[in-house]
């Protein structure tokens, strides 16, 4: 994650990068579920669309699907997620760019461990349906 970037609504970038860390390589649920929430609102707050970010989640899922996990796939996701971001309007960028940020520091905790590639699935299923209770 960009240190230097500053994030309204997020905690300063290295508590993130920790909690991150706690969620994939520590199995801690009840982290999970409070960054999840507080993401989840944030992402609803901004008027961010499901669709805005469900074809994310569709890739992630697909990469599940397949059964054999593959840290190549999972790291590919890092241009589509340059990509959504450079795609949403000016005002739902900077939550778009909090979403991009921690997603990245989830996937580069998931390293080749398949395990670990679980709990970020999970990670993002639950963002998902924060925002959606929360739209």
């Amino acid at each position: 994650m960009n240190k230097e970037r500053s994030h309204k609504s997020l905690e300063e970038p290295d508590k993130i990068q920790g909690k991150i860390e706690s969620i994939i390589v520590n199995d801690d649920v009840d982290i999970l579920l409070e960054l999840a929430k507080k993401i989840g609102k944030e992402l609803a707050s901004a008027k961010l669309s499901k669709g805005q970010f469900r074809n994310l989640f569709d890739s992630i899922k697909r990469i599940e699907m397949e059964g054999e996990f593959s840290r190549r796939k999972l790291v590919l996701l890092k241009p589509k997620m340059e990509h959504v971001v450079s795609r949403v309007s000016k005002e739902k960028k900077e939550s778009m760019q909090n979403l991009r940020d921690v997603l990245s520091v989830a996937i580069d905790s998931v390293g080749s461990d398949a395990k670990r590639f679980e709990r970020f699935v999970e990670f993002f299923e639950a963002i998902l349906c924060y925002h959606e209770a929360n739209t």
